[in-house]
């Protein structure tokens, strides 16, 4: 059925119940950022001649963030076979706060051996003020200019006595999207109702009009109209993985064409983008034993469904490989992180927020599609190059099946992802980039 519309719409109104995705929020900033931080951060590592750990949060993470590592030498120390170090580490969060004067904060935290230091939720945050502080935790380098704890202190103490006056570093809400003096009309009707009956003395009249401004909020709170205004989210959802299916195999004498092998299955993927699935491609680094290694896989999502492609050299042969999750995050909508109000509406201003969502079957059911086309285009093109290459060796192209139950069980996502690759964890150091395959 067509809605009735205003004569300049064209279609019907979209007046569906969900959050609507835009690939310009300011997420999407928030992550342009940090790679503007990491980039000023590793020159200026490479000037100061130190090979420092510098990762990324996990795509899909909300807030992102960024750590740098770094085990100096300790001063004053003669070289022996114990090598002593100064353990230094960088952590800086970049945060969003949608309806304020500055849309996008960011929260660094150091500590350099001998001091720790920290600002919070701080707006104008530069990659140079990023370079600062990173030179700061190699002990490279002076404390940042912006990190004057004594002087906002002070500031704010005398700032406090001055009406109407700013802190320092404050982030207040638009004008648009806030009452002035944060009153709103029918609170402003129900403290001049209560200030007439009070002051009246008893006069009947003043009784009267005081009772009129009480009842006329009392009208206003019950007849005016509720609207609520929600940011909106990025292409990119929030991820909370659980693995359910995978299938791999190590293909013989295709190592030096490892690459083509790879260009292969990505364009094969990535003409089921019509489909309504995305396709795209991300580094991502893990602690080892020995080191930090980095390596690419490819990502290809449909609704809360996630597989991930690996192809990987190793020597004469090629790791050809998946695994298929089904993710447990979803974005929520917080509390209203302001509203405005006239005579007749109240709109309330409200920002996201990461909530856990339940799979059920049908998201298993989508699940189990993916892995299958995933699995096709990826065996199709083994396949193919198998036979171009001449290749007789047997391969097990078997799906490695897992249990559909424990895929929804929420106790088995509590114990294996919950917390996972927050901010401040020092046992999960993955490094992750995106890009889009075109």
């Amino acid at each position: 059925m067509r809605l009735e519309n205003s004569p300049k719409d064209t279609g019907p109104v979209d007046a569906r119940p969900e959050l609507k995705t835009s690939t310009t929020t300011a997420w999407q900033q928030a992550y342009s950022l940090r790679e503007r931080y990491i980039t000023r951060i590793e020159d200026n590592l490479a000037r100061q001649n130190v090979r420092a750990l510098v990762t990324r949060s996990v795509n899909g993470t909300y807030p992102p963030w960024l750590r740098v590592e770094a085990w100096m030498p300790a001063p004053d120390e003669e070289a022996d076979q114990t090598d002593p170090r100064v353990r230094c580490e960088l952590q800086i969060v970049i945060d969003i706060r949608p309806f304020h004067e500055h849309e996008i904060v960011t929260t660094a935290s150091a500590n350099n051996g001998k001091k720790r230091i920290r600002i919070s939720d701080r707006p104008g945050f530069t990659a140079d003020d990023a370079a600062e502080w990173a030179a700061y935790t190699i002990r490279k380098g002076s404390t940042p200019k912006n990190y004057t704890p004594w002087a906002d202190f002070f500031a704010n103490l005398f700032l406090a006595f001055i009406p109407f006056a700013r802190m320092r570093h404050s982030n207040r809400i638009q004008y648009n999207y806030r009452n002035i003096l944060g009153l709103s009309i029918p609170f402003v009707l129900l403290v001049i109702g209560a200030l007439i009956a009070l002051t009246s003395e008893g006069s009947s009249g003043g009784i009267t009009v005081g009772l009129l401004f009480l009842a006329a909020s009392l009208v206003i709170y019950a007849r005016r109209q509720k609207i609520v205004s929600v940011i909106n989210r990025p292409d990119i959802s929030p991820r909370a993985l659980l693995l359910v299916d995978s299938w791999q195999s190590v293909v013989p004498d295709l190592g030096d064409r490892h690459a083509n092998l790879r260009e292969r299955i990505i364009d094969s993927l990535n003409s089921r983008s019509t489909d309504g699935i995305n396709v795209e491609e991300e580094s991502y680094g893990y602690r080892t034993p020995n080191g930090y290694e980095e390596r690419e896989r490819v990502v290809v999502t449909k609704g809360q469904g996630v597989a991930q492609v690996h192809i990987y050299h190793f020597g004469s042969d090629v790791y050809v490989g998946w695994d298929s999750y089904v993710n447990w995050a979803k974005w929520g909508e917080t509390s209203a992180v302001s509203a405005r109000s006239n005579i007749s509406t109240v709109v309330e201003y409200r920002s996201l927020r990461e909530e856990v969502y339940i799979p059920n079957q049908f998201d298993l059911i989508d699940l189990n599609s993916l892995s299958e086309v995933v699995h096709r285009d990826v065996t199709d093109v083994v396949k193919a190059m198998m036979a171009e290459q001449k290749i007789d060796q047997e391969i097990d192209f078997q799906i490695i099946r897992g249990d559909r139950e424990s895929a929804l069980d929420k106790s088995r996502f509590d114990k294996t992802i919950k917390g996972d690759n927050r901010p401040g964890q020092r046992s999960n150091s993955r490094r992750w980039s995106i890009k889009t395959i075109k």
